[in-house]
């Protein structure tokens, strides 16, 4: 017959579980209080960040422009996939408008040529799109 000791657990072991029950303790539910209308937060530009493919480089100012909007302040870092064609995702965060929400999935679509995901909001930044 095999007896199992509890109180011995190997270190990997131990680390696993002490991984989970700091997870288990983690409140995620603290972001739920950030209030996008807040006078503090209405003024925060939403941030672009777009992956593009090598044949872009030389049109960057372009790019650029395409996210621009007389309503919404807009800042845009462009950078360049090292490889063929980067992942066609985008991940919106929850205080972009609709409008800029749009304007992105359109640019994406058109330097992309298409949009495959949409990666969930509630890991993105509040002010914040990735495409990629």
């Amino acid at each position: 017959m095999i007896v199992l000791n509890p109180y011995k657990i190997s270190s990997a072991a131990g680390i696993v579980l002490t991984a989970l029950l700091i997870l288990c303790q983690t409140d995620l539910s603290a972001d739920t209080t950030y209030d996008c209308n807040a006078k503090e937060n209405r003024d925060t530009p939403t941030t672009v960040e777009i992956v593009l493919s090598q044949k872009w480089k030389g049109r960057i100012e372009e790019v650029k422009r395409s996210f621009a909007s007389g309503t919404d302040a807009v800042k845009v870092r462009v950078k360049f996939f090292p490889f063929l064609d980067p992942p066609t995702n985008i991940g919106i965060g929850k205080c972009v408008t609709a409008e800029s929400a749009r304007r992105a999935i359109r640019t994406a679509i058109k330097y992309s040529g298409k949009v495959d995901q949409l990666i969930f909001q509630d890991i993105l930044p509040h002010h914040w799109i990735k495409i990629d």
